[in-house]
């Protein structure tokens, strides 16, 4: 084939020159950029359990919206690949310009928390705050150590309020001071922070 010029070969010929050709430089560029070693750690792996498992729930909860989500996903992607350097300058100029004005949905669900959830952000900042002042590391969970579950932690405090009365107007202390503890024990570290003792 080499031995004729390019406009004496036919189509076939040039087709099986060019399959060649393309061969040898694809493999140049990965002998030259040779692929990513990626190291699969725990962490990793557990991600992608977490998102299968999310994925899995969002399918069975309604497997059309699922899908269409998907399709619509990959349609986006398969268009960003199609744009041009200049369109995606342009896109990240503009999300970093926004990025300081747009809050993410984890902190807008954050700042939205019901009152469970921040009886139990005062409690955990609470205990935490001792223990540091007391230079003791914090080994389990809060409500582990306080021996309850969120829901009987908030029905105990909401039992001892008065009629017409909000957990909003109240402040939450411990009826024996969790000074008069070792709290470097854990046993003494549960007494301290039992529910009762609130």
């Amino acid at each position: 084939m080499m031995s004729k010029r390019w406009c004496e070969l036919n189509a076939e010929e040039r087709r099986l020159y060019n399959r060649e050709k393309n061969a040898i430089s694809r493999k140049r560029k990965r002998e030259a950029n040779p692929a990513r070693v990626v190291i699969d750690t725990p962490k990793a792996a557990a991600d992608r359990e977490k998102a299968k498992r999310c994925y899995d729930r969002m399918k069975e909860r309604d497997l059309e919206g699922a899908l269409k989500k998907n399709r619509d996903h990959v349609r986006a992607m398969r268009e960003k690949k199609k744009w041009t350097p200049v369109q995606h300058l342009v896109a990240n100029a503009v999300k970093n310009v926004l990025k300081p004005y747009r809050k993410s949905d984890s902190v807008k669900k954050r700042q939205a928390y019901e009152e469970r959830n921040r009886l139990a952000s005062n409690l955990r900042q609470r205990i935490r705050a001792v223990l540091k002042r007391s230079v003791v590391e914090k080994r389990n969970h809060t409500l582990h150590v306080a021996g309850c579950t969120m829901a009987e932690y908030n029905a105990h405090m909401h039992a001892q309020l008065a009629p017409g009365e909000d957990m909003r107007d109240m402040s939450c202390d411990h009826i024996w001071p969790l000074a008069m503890y070792n709290l470097a024990d854990e046993n003494e570290l549960r007494k301290a922070a039992n529910l009762f003792n609130m």
